[in-house]
Parts: structure tokens; C-alpha cells; sequence
């Protein structure tokens, strides 16, 4: 992970987790680069991306302010478990399940998979960087996303916990591919929370990886 990506991550945890809300003031300069070890033009960087995806907005002379909060209250939504199923869940009741088997699915990527598995992972996330240009595609984006999840699924080199996997990308399509149609920064989070599961992985660090999942799913939950 790139010193840049680092301040992001660290920025945008705080936001998630609600150390700052809509309208509050982030830390100056000074304190994000002793916050997170990196030097200014790294945080200026940074600042920039998140500015650019409407996370933080810059005010000249005043600093940078939390422009979107994360944590907001959302209305529970119902999902179809599959098409011409009559049994619903609530986003809740989705994150409980999603939580469990996401975690096992990345432990068993840990126990199972190669360097090289996680280099294509990595190049795939990237993929996704790259395609957070000035005027990105949010169906695009969505589809990288998809392919990402789906390749978690893959890298357990389990036949069974593949085809879990898949199960479980078609109870999560439709609401992602709503985040990428109205929500502009829905991309960014993703590659965000990508790149957690990846170090997780690569650091073959369980306890991390599972941890990394439930964050990851509060962000789904609280965008829906």
C-alpha cells in the first residue's frame, strides 16, 4: 500500500467509525502526518483524492471538513434472496451473513493461496484504482468490484466454498450495483476496503482479515 493510500484509509476509517461527522473539522496537515507516519505531500495528496470523491471539502483558510458521513442513519431495506423467491432479509440480517462467510472464505484464501494468487488479487484491485479516473463508468466499476469478489471465491482453490461464494455475489449484486448508479464514491471505498482485505491476506494474518471483513460490511450496510 502506497503512503497515500495509507493517510486515505486511516482518514476514511475515522470518518466510518464516527470519530468525525458531517460538517467537523479534520486534523491539520501536521497532525495526519504524525497520525500516520508520512510526509506532507503525501497527506496533501490524499486530502486532494478524497476531496475529489466528495468524502472531505476543502475550505481555503478554514482547512478540510467531512463532507459526507458515512455512519448516517439508513432506511432498512428488504432484499429477494433469489429471483421468484418470496423470502426477505433486512441489510442487518445480511451483514450477519456476510460477515461469516466472508470471513471464512478469506481465511481459507489465507491458508490456501500462493503469492502469486495474491498478486493477481492486488492487480485486479488496481484495475479499479485506474478506473477512478475524472469520468468514471459506474457500471464499469461495479463490474470490477463483482470480479473482485468472485476471485476471493476462487483463490480458496475450494470448488464448494467457490460456489458459496457465488451464492453469496448474487445476494450483493443488485445493492452494489445501486451504490455505483448514486453513490459517486462508492468506487473509491471499495478499492479502499480491497486493498485491507489484500494486506490481511498477504500479511497471512487471520484474526486481520476477519476484523478487516466486518469493517467492510458495515460500510456496505451503512450505504444501503
Amino acid at each position: 500500500m502506497s503512503k497515500i493510500d495509507h493517510v486515505m484509509m486511516v482518514v476514511k476509517k475515522q470518518i466510518l467509525d464516527g470519530s468525525y461527522k458531517k460538517g467537523d473539522k479534520l486534523p491539520s496537515e501536521l497532525e495526519i502526518m504524525e497520525m500516520c507516519g508520512t510526509s506532507r505531500s503525501s497527506v496533501r495528496e490524499a486530502i486532494k483524492v478524497l476531496s475529489t470523491v466528495g468524502l472531505v471539502e476543502i475550505r481555503r483558510g478554514l482547512g478540510t471538513f467531512v463532507k459526507n458521513d458515512l455512519i448516517e442513519t439508513k432506511n432498512v431495506a428488504n432484499f429477494q434472496m433469489t429471483e421468484g423467491s418470496s423470502r426477505t432479509f433486512t441489510n442487518e440480517q445480511l451483514l450477519e451473513y456476510r460477515k461469516h462467510i466472508e470471513g471464512l472464505l478469506l481465511e481459507m484464501v489465507i491458508l490456501n493461496c500462493s503469492d502469486e494468487d495474491i498478486n493477481k488479487l492486488e492487480q485486479q484491485n488496481d484495475q479499479l484504482k485506474m478506473a477512478l479516473g475524472e469520468n468514471p463508468d459506474p457500471l464499469d466499476l461495479y463490474q470490477i468490484d463483482i470480479d473482485f469478489h468472485l476471485e476471493i471465491g476462487r483463490l480458496t482453490h475450494n470448488p464448494l466454498m467457490e460456489q458459496l461464494n457465488e451464492n453469496l455475489v448474487q445476494l450483493i449484486k443488485s445493492g452494489l450495483r445501486e451504490d455505483y448508479l448514486n453513490i459517486h464514491y462508492a468506487g473509491f471505498l471499495s478499492y479502499v476496503n480491497h486493498q485491507q482485505m489484500i494486506d490481511a491476506i498477504r500479511n497471512r494474518d487471520i484474526e486481520l482479515a476477519k476484523q478487516t471483513v466486518i469493517e467492510v460490511n458495515r460500510t456496505f450496510l451503512h450505504r444501503q
